[in-house]
């Protein structure tokens, strides 16, 4: 795959292992996404939103094999539950909330890819954990490697 380091999309750190920068993304879908720079995070740059059902893509290119993906973001007691699907089909979903607030990361593992090519990321937020306050989100980054 060619890398687009013109752009800030992604950048391929190593064969098979992407980095997706949050703030480089595709579309979105409302308008309440914040891209700011701040202290205590896990890097300078971070996305957030607040409102439920928003939602953001980014187009990732990705070969066939069998994939990890990790999320970077924030853990606290305002935060939902993250939504993520590849090309239409939920893969996983991560639950942000925390009676504290810290970095986090979670990890899914063995999302086949059957296709060579550019697959659409979508992140959202339609659901939170009873204990939340509200919607928010705050993400760090995103990466992507093959595992098979």
């Amino acid at each position: 795959m060619a890398q687009n380091y013109t752009n800030y999309k992604y950048q391929e750190v190593t064969p098979g292992f992407i980095l997706i920068y949050p703030q480089a993304f595709q579309r979105t879908e409302g308008s309440n996404w914040t891209i700011a720079v701040g202290s205590g995070q896990w890097a300078a740059w971070y996305l957030s939103e607040t409102v439920r059902g928003n939602a953001i893509t980014w187009n990732v290119p990705l070969d066939v094999g069998t994939y990890s993906l990790r999320m970077m973001a924030q853990y606290d007691t305002d935060k939902a539950i993250s939504s993520l699907y590849l090309d239409g089909v939920n893969i996983v979903d991560f639950d942000w909330y925390a009676a504290t607030a810290s970095n986090a990361m979670q990890t899914v593992t063995g999302l086949p890819i059957t296709s060579p090519g550019y697959k659409l990321l979508r992140l959202s937020n339609y659901e939170k954990n009873a204990s939340s306050s509200a919607w928010g989100l705050v993400i760090n980054g995103i990466a992507l490697w093959r595992t098979a």
